[in-house]
């Protein structure tokens, strides 16, 4: 993977595939024309009976500081998935959960004056390989053999919960489109 234009700056692309329950990220480094897999994983934000709601904001809050601050070396940008609809059968909630959560999201940014944008999970596919209708496990098998790793949610006890996720592979998915979409050239291996 390379950018077009050899000398550049190193910078941090983080990806947040915002969820109500577990909110996948992916983080990538481009440097010296090469595009390169730092870290992914899930947050599990599943209901606790001793939180409320703003818990789990602050949670999330404090997961985005923590990425930032390991970032804190590099020009960092932000993507995440931007929801044009929430289905019927996702109730109320869906959208006003995802809401929150992108507004968290934003706010984190603002704070930290980091470039951010929401990217539709159709486009970001369209962009990160091709094919705008390509399935989750497709997506997932892509990023996986594109930077040698497995993407396996991370911590054991969320990896219990969630065996049938796509949260990780679609924050990678939408960070390798918004790579693309800054100029960087993503080729498969």
């Amino acid at each position: 993977m390379s950018r077009s234009k050899k000398s550049c700056k190193a910078i941090r692309l983080i990806g947040i595939d915002p969820g109500g329950s577990f909110t996948g990220y992916c983080v990538l480094q481009a440097s010296n024309a090469l595009l390169k897999y730092i870290d992914s994983g899930v947050w599990d934000f599943t209901d606790n009976r001793h939180e409320s709601s703003g818990m789990k904001l602050y949670r999330l809050e404090r997961y985005l500081l923590n990425l930032i601050k390991q970032s804190s070396n590099f020009r960092t940008f932000l993507a995440f998935e931007k929801i044009r609809f929430h289905g019927e059968n996702n109730g109320v909630d869906a959208p006003q959960v995802y809401g929150e959560v992108t507004g968290t999201i934003k706010k984190v940014c603002h704070e930290y004056e980091i470039e951010h944008r929401g990217i539709h999970l159709s486009t970001a596919r369209k962009i990160a390989t091709g094919h705008g209708n390509i399935g989750k496990p497709e997506a997932r098998e892509f990023l996986e053999d594109l930077f040698d790793v497995r993407l396996d949610h991370g911590d054991k006890k969320v990896r219990k919960k969630i065996k049938k996720a796509f949260d990780e592979s679609d924050a990678g998915i939408i960070t390798l489109a918004f790579a693309k979409d800054l100029g960087w050239d993503v080729q498969e291996r």
